[in-house]
């Protein structure tokens, strides 16, 4: 089975794991200009991606930047999870502005609007590595405890989307199963 889900990381990581325990094959990525090589539907960044003590993919996605970014223009979705990290500007990679505030708890979860992205907590309470303080190009569509954990942005002709999260829990079976039936 060809793999539609790539995970963007250096070394091992527990979210592989997982999806293959819920049925979908995912391939690890350790340097996202070979996005292009495939036909992947979804890339994931885990959490912990602007730690240092887990991984190095801080300064490979920046050096990335534009490969990322046509993969999304191309279609793809690319879910960005928690930065687990004190620098603000962690996201600045992405092609929108978000600036990130570390801060570990568990949260009270408020859909802010309608969006798929929502279906990445299936729950009323989750745990968090921090918030967004800032968020410029993208829309809010999840709040934990009234700050933005979920911030939702089309890149290109509308045809991909950037999600990016504080969530610091595996996205849902449910969630996955829908973008990856997305018209890519």
């Amino acid at each position: 089975m060809v793999s539609e889900i790539a995970l963007l990381w250096d070394g091992m990581t527990y979210l592989q794991r997982y999806l293959t325990a819920k049925g979908f094959e995912s391939e690890v990525v350790a340097h996202p200009a070979l996005l292009l090589l495939k036909h992947f539907k979804i890339a994931i960044v885990p959490a912990g991606f602007a730690d240092r003590r887990f991984s190095k993919m801080l300064g490979v996605l920046r050096a990335c930047r534009e490969s990322i970014e046509n993969f999304v223009q191309a279609g793809g979705t690319l879910i960005v999870s928690g930065a687990i990290s004190e620098e603000a500007d962690a996201y600045n990679w992405l092609p929108f502005q978000l600036k990130y505030k570390h801060k570990f708890g568990y949260v009270r979860v408020e859909r802010v609007a309608e969006h798929a992205a929502a279906m990445l907590v299936e729950r009323g309470m989750c745990m968090c590595d921090g918030y967004f303080d800032v968020v410029r190009g993208g829309e809010i569509i999840l709040k934990g405890n009234n700050c933005p954990i979920l911030v939702a942005s089309s890149v290109g002709s509308g045809a991909g989307e950037i999600i990016a999260t504080t969530v610091h829990e595996f996205p849902s079976e449910r969630f996955i199963a829908y973008y990856l039936r997305r018209k890519h």
